[in-house]
């Protein structure tokens, strides 16, 4: 899929948006995708007025499982690259942040699920999901998920991160095999 085809997703011409506390105008909103859509129609609380359910939001299967498969192929995919280039550039490295290997194990985890079912999930669902379907990955994904629960958790190592890029990989082909 190339970058572009999703431009009849549901979005404002112009949106003001934050991110990091940083306010934005004058760019698109990536938060504003076929996930983000999904979520609140299917999940969405009204906090006051309308009930998300009456609001008739956009929520389109193709247009999520093709928006998945996208942000998996431009996006995670190349990280696993980029972990491999970090560790080629310094191999006398041995301790990384493990933020790193959970944010790289659990942000693409979601993307199988949500192709597998059309449910937007949690990582720590997605994470279990994986596990429970795919349990060749399970000692990356439990380490992930211990070091979310653990903000003490002590560096990890290069096979760690080796085999969070070798993750990526395996989920960036089922990703585009399901």
């Amino acid at each position: 899929m190339a970058v572009g085809e999703l431009d009849d997703a549901p979005r404002p011409t112009l949106c003001p948006w934050t991110l990091g506390g940083q306010f934005h105008h004058d760019a698109d909103c990536f938060e504003l995708n076929p996930v983000t859509w999904r979520t609140i129609a299917r999940h969405g609380i009204a906090l006051r007025g309308t009930p998300a359910a009456e609001l008739m939001i956009p929520d389109d299967d193709d247009l999520l499982v093709r928006f998945v498969r996208e942000n998996t192929a431009t996006y995670w995919a190349p990280s696993a690259d980029e972990l491999r280039a970090v560790l080629e550039s310094d191999p006398h490295r041995s301790e990384f942040d493990p933020a790193i290997a959970t944010w790289c194990v659990l942000g693409p985890a979601r993307m199988l699920p949500t192709v597998a079912t059309g449910d937007v999930v949690s990582k720590v669902t997605a994470g279990r999901w994986i596990v429970e379907r795919h349990p060749h990955l399970a000692e990356v994904v439990n380490l992930a998920l211990a070091v979310r629960d653990d903000a003490d958790h002590p560096p990890v190592d290069r096979r760690v991160m080796l085999d969070v890029a070798t993750f990526i990989d395996e989920v960036v082909a089922l990703v585009d095999a399901t």
